[in-house]
């Protein structure tokens, strides 16, 4: 009886289960933690300042009713708007009325927020967090020349789905999750 139920086991493996969360929380995800000295993609000079400007700009200079911050990434929105003062922004993905409300609110006077990536010097990537719709999206970005290299901003990043997605990224990225979304955000600069 033992050697069937090990033939069983080998073609349809246990369901993994996941211990109970450890602290009483409203919401909670698992995640994982990866060590940074051989991940591919380290930020650049750029990138780190440009990080350090708009959370000083998101804790002095912009206010979200409503919002929790740290834990939502729309205060690190709006002081991302200040700190790159952008002509153009795009937005790639599933619409959010109250992201594009503030970073209307601190752009730049004559900024526009656009669909079509042509030109944008931010854009802001809102998928399902599956990694897949993300990976297809950078792969496309990373096809278009610009200008000058644009930031992108992934939510959702420390989402399970997303682990694998996040760590591959070749192009210079910032880990924001402490300055944006609970749930991971994440800065890529599109350099070569």
């Amino acid at each position: 009886m033992q050697t069937v139920k090990q033939m069983v086991r080998k073609w349809v493996p246990r369901a993994i289960e996941t211990p109970p969360c450890p602290v009483e929380v409203e919401e909670s995800a698992y995640s994982a933690m990866f060590s940074l000295f051989d991940e591919p993609g380290r930020p650049t000079q750029r990138l780190i300042e440009l990080a350090l400007d708009a959370v000083e700009r998101a804790m002095k200079d912009v206010e979200v009713e409503g919002s929790v911050w740290p834990g939502e990434e729309l205060r690190l929105l709006g002081g991302l708007m200040l700190a790159m003062r952008p002509k153009v922004v795009a937005e790639i993905g599933s619409s959010n009325a109250k992201a594009s409300e503030v970073m209307k609110k601190y752009l730049p006077e004559g900024a526009r927020i656009v669909s079509e990536v042509a030109g944008a010097e931010f854009i802001l990537v809102r998928g399902p967090g599956d990694g897949k719709f993300e990976e297809q999206v950078l792969e496309q970005l990373g096809g278009l020349k610009f200008e000058e290299p644009p930031i992108v901003m992934f939510n959702d990043t420390r989402r399970w789905e997303m682990l694998r997605f996040c760590r591959e990224i070749r192009y210079p990225k910032l880990d924001m999750t402490s300055f944006g979304r609970w749930t991971g955000t994440l800065l890529v600069e599109l350099s070569r």
